[in-house]
């Protein structure tokens, strides 16, 4: 077989499919294409460098991908690029506290099921003391940050400095250019 079908083989494809679908249904604009790619970069790289540190503290390790980025089967890269891509297309940056908590709770609960699923077939390991009551707040956390990015990449202005220099939040809506 050239590559081994695991669960991380299915949940690549999963992703890929979901964003193909999400994409062409969708039709985004090119700008805001490149904009969902470069959340789902800014996911991929967070997710490398926290699944290697986590692997290298002893909190967990992985098994069954067909190839390895240090700790990480190259598949969960990929899956974390998608993801990323979609969340941007699919959940729009809005600056309202319930939303983002709320999405970002969903996210974090199906992340933690999936977990649940690879724990299960043996794919995933959890050592260290590191049970799934870490998992979910780590992924909420995660999606809580990546709902600040998707903020930013989107126009808007998450914090800015008022008249005696301590840091506001501003409206929900990017600013606008003024005109000449």
């Amino acid at each position: 077989m050239l590559v081994d079908f695991t669960l991380w083989t299915f949940l690549f494809i999963l992703a890929a499919a979901i964003l193909g679908c999400v994409i062409s249904a969708m039709r985004p604009p090119h700008a805001q294409l490149k904009n969902a790619f470069l959340l789902g970069l800014f996911l991929a790289l967070f997710d490398f460098v926290f699944e290697n540190a986590g692997a290298q503290a002893g909190l967990w390790y992985s098994q069954g991908g067909f190839a390895y980025l240090l700790a990480v089967p190259i598949q969960v890269v990929f899956i974390a690029l998608m993801a990323g891509a979609a969340f941007h297309l699919v959940l729009p940056a809005r600056k309202d506290a319930l939303y983002m908590v709320s999405t970002a709770l969903l996210i974090a609960a199906i992340g933690t099921g999936i977990e649940a699923i690879l724990l299960d077939h043996g794919l995933l390991t959890y050592a260290g003391g590191w049970t799934s009551t870490h998992a979910i707040l780590s992924y909420w956390a995660t999606f809580m940050l990546m709902h600040l990015v998707n903020l930013k990449l989107s126009g808007h202005r998450v914090l800015h400095d008022n008249e005696n220099g301590s840091k506001a939040r501003t409206t929900d809506k990017p600013e606008k250019k003024k005109r000449r």
